[in-house]
């Protein structure tokens, strides 16, 4: 073993330049992906983290503010503390409602993401909630109009205009929430109250209350909801443990999106570790019968190499840790980076460690590989009679014949890695815009996540009936399909409970999408979300009994379609849910008296201003107040999936960059290993044009070769992917494939090629064929 060590230590001292550069090369690209590792354990755990730190209550109630309901909920047993939030109706549709002074409170704070909360004495100052900051394009400095909801049916909307002081996050404002969701939130100052505005809007039996309650065992929660409503007559309430799995859930999809791209990452830096470490293996091969004469056993040299990738590889722990810790602020992104309680630098102990002992690991094993590998090779027999010459110029020739051989010895090249390594990164960066082009495809087309329409229209009166309105909806000119029935109907069907879609289209077509077989048009038929079949084992054929939650009544409905369905309620998400006919309510019910329709889903016409066609609509029906119109967004699954729009392209240029350095290596190695062959060519007659052409031609052969391979690996990766996740997700699956694109990379990766060798060109035309063969 000493021999080995004096070995290792030989080659450091001589060739301590390539080491050092693989040991950097290495830590580059390690550190990259620790930092996406890490960032994936961030945003996985953000919004946990975030509850901890502003205090999350255990329950948030809603209901109009009496003296004697808060105080009979504050001497309910196992309640520790009660903080309530003043708020006003406000007649927006997509606005929650208006909170008045959030002051110090001991939980069920806030994190403030810019700016600051209004003044006390600033009765036109508001902080907004991220989400109205996002869907309304508001910033600090912004002025936001809010139409509060009249005091009196019938009686006009006032309206106030503020000054946007600051942008906040508090629990209940994260994703996902149904598609209608209101969650839109604005904090305005107690001296609101103060103006005629606010006089007139918020009489003691116009308030409302926001009521978060923290109990002493959260295990008891079930028992205090029960409380609540009996106290309350059913006011509505949640527990922040049942929304909590929800917002977790959404995260986890960006969580999964980064250990992807970190798993690409270190695949695409293990070959680019192997492909050096193969370079710096073949310099033990010309000293191997010198080594043996010596009396070294054949491993002992192959053990100085993995000593000497040792030593690297704890050079490169370094630098990646660095890396890592300098990079962490990036992330993580979209939704986790709000909930985030401490943006900015971050050292995550348990990933380093890991990430030490793996690059340690995979370079130990990698240069042990190379060795073994180098160690068993023998020189290539040279055939007494010459090779045919291709039907192709010289200078093509002997480029092309470069790039086909490894050679042996002091000029061997690491061809195959070098060129998995291209193959690799062009399959990556085509598979990454085939699965970002489909990505955009379904963020820009709501009826892939089975949003077919522009609003919901409900009635405001004893019964919920919606029929009243159905003339003047149809009447507006903007509207093109008009739907009526009933969204989120609470559905069971052995353990498995849904929510289902039951319309009759009024005005033109306006229907649930089908992924599969056809819709309901029968009462004893359903169309079943893809999650909901599985969970179900059902499939087009075959039958499922059904109740309706709280009724006795049950039928067997056969399932003609599976479909996408949007989530109408916030505890739905994509993939669940069914749709029946209006009939098959009623067949359902089992003659249990069925309420009127409460639903007309609207469908404005191409090109129309989605929010002015909705205020246009509002004062059709009576103004702001006299209905209720929710305009549809993106599910919060599609919302936290369009957040991972760009990582595609991260994973694409990461795994590009390292395939670009490993044909970089090729060239540099086929130079500097091959001079003797060079000068030799040059002796011959080679001009320095020729030698420079020979070196273009063989990486133009190696971007050839990687791209015949690469591309239709790249489309069919591309496309298995984005099919596979498209049903995880519950979306229809239509896979994108940007032709142009793929027929533009072919050219790009030869350009791109001969662009990198265009230093090794110019370093073999300037060959001194004296200085190289003055020994010979």
């Amino acid at each position: 073993m000493t021999a080995s060590l004096v070995y290792a230590w030989a080659g450091l001292r001589s060739r301590w330049r390539s080491w050092a550069a693989l040991a950097l090369v290495v830590g580059l690209a390690g550190g990259a992906v620790l930092a996406l590792a890490s960032g994936a354990r961030r945003t996985a755990s953000a919004y946990p983290r975030f509850l901890q730190r502003v205090g999350a209550p255990d329950a948030r109630l809603f209901f109009p503010l009496t003296a004697e309901q808060l105080g009979g909920i504050r001497r309910l047993p196992g309640v520790a503390g009660v903080v309530v939030d003043t708020g006003l109706p406000v007649a927006d549709p997509d606005l929650g409602g208006v909170a008045l002074g959030r002051g110090p409170r001991p939980f069920n704070r806030f994190k403030v993401l810019s700016g600051r909360l209004p003044s006390p004495d600033r009765p036109d100052e508001v902080a907004v909630n991220f989400l109205a900051a996002e869907h309304r394009h508001l910033r600090v400095g912004s002025r936001l109009t809010v139409h509060f909801a009249p005091s009196e049916p019938g009686a006009p909307s006032p309206a106030s205009t503020f000054r946007v002081v600051g942008i906040e996050a508090a629990v209940g404002e994260f994703p996902p929430h149904h598609i209608f969701s209101t969650e839109d939130g604005i904090i305005a100052s107690p001296a609101f109250l103060d103006t005629p505005t606010g006089a007139a809007v918020a009489p003691p039996g116009n308030r409302l209350a926001a009521v978060a309650v923290r109990l002493r065992r959260p295990a008891d929660i079930r028992p205090f909801l029960a409380a609540v409503s009996e106290l309350t007559g059913g006011a509505p309430a949640e527990a922040v443990a049942d929304q909590t799995p929800l917002v977790e859930r959404s995260l986890r999809q960006q969580s999964a999106a980064l250990w992807v791209l970190a798993i690409f990452g270190a695949v695409a830096t293990t070959l680019l570790a192997l492909q050096l470490l193969l370079r710096q293996a073949a310099e033990m091969e010309p000293d191997a019968a010198t080594l043996g004469a010596l009396g070294m056993a054949p491993w002992q040299p192959a053990a100085g190499v993995v000593v000497r990738a040792a030593a690297a590889g704890v050079t490169a722990v370094a630098v990646a840790a660095l890396v890592a810790v300098a990079a962490s602020p990036l992330l993580p992104l979209g939704t986790a980076r709000i909930a985030e309680p401490d943006p900015g630098a971050a050292v995550n102990v348990a990933v380093l460690a890991a990430g030490a002992v793996a690059i340690v690991t995979v370079v130990v094993l990698a240069a042990a590989a190379a060795s073994a590998r180098t160690a068993r090779r023998r020189p290539a027999s040279v055939s007494a009679e010459p090779r045919p010459a291709l039907p192709v110029p010289l200078v093509a020739d002997l480029g092309l014949r470069l790039a086909a051989r490894r050679g042996w010895g002091a000029d061997a090249v690491p061809v195959r890695t070098a060129l998995a390594a291209a193959v690799v990164g062009i399959a990556a960066v085509v598979g990454a815009a085939t699965f970002g082009a489909s990505l955009t495809r379904l963020l820009e087309t709501p009826a892939l996540y089975g949003v077919t329409f522009d609003a919901d229209v409900g009635a405001r009166n004893d019964t919920g009936d919606v029929r009243p309105l159905l003339a003047a909806v149809t009447a507006d000119p903007d509207v093109e399909a008009v739907a009526i029935g009933f969204t989120g109907v609470p559905m069971q069907s052995g353990a498995v409970g849904f929510d289902a879609q039951a319309t009759a289209p009024v005005n033109g077509r306006l229907e649930p999408s089908v992924d599969r077989g056809r819709l309901p048009r029968r009462p004893g038929e359903v169309l079943l979300g893809s999650a909901t079949a599985r969970a179900l084992r059902a499939r087009i054929g075959t039958t499922v009994r059904v109740t309706l939650r709280g009724l006795a009544g049950s039928q067997r409905l056969r399932v003609v379609g599976v479909g996408v369905l949007p989530p109408f309620t916030a505890g739905e998400q994509l993939g669940r849910g069914g749709a029946v006919t209006l009939s098959g309510i009623e067949a359902i019910a089992g003659g249990a008296n069925v309420p009127p329709p409460s639903d007309l889903l609207v469908r404005f016409r191409p090109g129309v201003d989605r929010r002015q066609a909705l205020d246009r609509l509002s004062q059709a029906l009576g103004g702001p107040g006299a209905s209720s119109i929710f305009p549809s967004r993106p599910p919060g699954d599609i919302a936290s999936f369009g957040q991972e729009r760009a990582l595609p392209g991260v994973l694409a240029a990461l795994v590009g960059l390292v395939a670009v350095a490993a044909v970089a290596q090729l060239l540099v190695a086929s130079v500097r290993r091959r001079r003797r062959e060079l000068a030799v060519l040059k002796t011959l007659g080679l001009v320095p044009r020729q030698l420079s052409g020979v070196i273009a031609c063989e990486a133009t052969a190696v971007g050839l070769a990687a791209a015949v391979v690469g591309l239709p690996l790249g489309v069919a990766a591309g496309r298995w992917l984005w099919t596979a996740v498209a049903h995880q997700v519950g979306v229809i699956p239509v896979a994108v494939v940007p032709w142009w694109l793929v027929a533009a990379v072919g050219p790009c990766v030869v350009l791109a090629a001969n662009v990198v060798a265009a230093g090794p060109a110019l370093s073999a035309g300037r060959t001194s064929a004296a200085a190289v063969l003055r020994t010979e």
